[in-house]
């Protein structure tokens, strides 16, 4: 017997726009998408991105290294987005092909870090005692 297939409800609005912010950025953390939706919560967001990523609509870049790095995870469209995307006048399938030809985005692995040692900071309303 073959395994049940979960059938899921249309695409909501906010699911729509966490599509169309991930098409005007290509490349987005959840804490992008709460600035740019302006929505409340960092969780609501994730839940939301965890069941875009169960539909097979978004895939997800993260690695275990990532959290030592504290670096977020990071979300990109997949080719079944690009069916729902091209259906709407707001996108172009132009750039829709661009971002479908997209490298993926980069592993910790290939990222250098440099330690950050902040400037030296002089005020110039200070006078140095005499």
């Amino acid at each position: 017997m073959p395994p049940a297939q979960i059938t899921r409800k249309p695409l909501n609005q906010t699911q729509l726009d966490i599509l169309f912010a991930i098409y005007k950025f290509r490349f987005v953390t959840a804490q992008l998408l709460k600035t740019h939706l302006q929505l409340s919560r960092t969780v609501n967001i994730n839940a939301k991105l965890n069941v875009l990523q169960e539909q097979g609509l978004i895939g997800r870049t993260y690695e275990p290294n990532y959290k030592l790095l504290g670096k977020p995870a990071s979300y990109h469209l997949l080719s079944k987005s690009f069916k729902i995307l091209r259906d709407y006048e707001d996108t172009s399938p132009k750039v829709l092909n661009n971002i479908r030809r997209d490298p993926a985005p980069p592993n910790a692995s290939s990222l250098t870090i440099y330690p950050y040692s902040p400037p030296a900071i002089s005020s110039p309303h200070r006078t140095q005692a005499e």
